[in-house]
């Protein structure tokens, strides 16, 4: 094999792969511009009649917020929401097999591997009332960013919410001074 044709396979390579993540970015923009109002999310606790740790669709509707899923269904009309929270959280990813690879590198590489296994996602807990006047909370994780459009539609449709400050607590940057 000659210098030249292994030269113009590296460049078709990376030709190849800047297209591959220009059209990735290409659709991820498309997808962040379109407002959705159905997403899939897991259902913590809370909903009458929904399993616990239950995945499923999370809508809002004009009536109010509907999740369906594999756990069962429920429906909670904009009437008798009390209050909205978004909060936003990290899990570590991988179980027990991520710990042991972290445990085995040498010279505390792990730590590296830990800056890559996490995953960020918000909660988003819908506090409300039912038909016979009973205090209840809803817990569903969701998407990184998703919570905060999930309040904002349901307070545009008439939802009671706690107010907030105009920054979303998602997208402010915590300093850690003591050191």
């Amino acid at each position: 094999m000659n210098h030249n044709s292994l030269a113009g396979q590296v460049r078709l390579t990376l030709v190849l792969a800047a297209a591959t993540f220009f059209l990735a970015a290409l659709a991820n923009a498309q997808t962040a511009g379109e407002s959705s109002t159905s997403t899939t999310v897991t259902h913590i606790m809370g909903l009458e009649g929904v399993r616990n740790n239950a995945n499923g669709k999370l809508t809002v509707g004009a009536s109010g917020l509907q999740f369906a899923g594999e756990g069962g269904s429920s429906d909670v009309s904009i009437a008798s929401i009390r209050d909205i929270f978004v909060g936003s959280e990290d899990r570590q990813v991988g179980g027990v097999p991520m710990m042991m690879g972290k445990a085995a590198i040498p010279y505390s590489g792990g730590r590296v591997i830990s800056l890559f296994s996490h995953k960020k996602y918000d909660s988003l807990v819908v506090e409300y009332t039912d038909a016979n006047g009973g205090l209840h909370g809803a817990i569903f994780r969701i998407g990184r960013g998703q919570g905060w459009e999930y309040r904002k539609q349901l307070v545009a449709k008439g939802a009671k919410a706690s107010p907030v400050a105009d920054i979303e607590p998602a997208t402010q940057e915590v300093k850690n001074d003591s050191k």
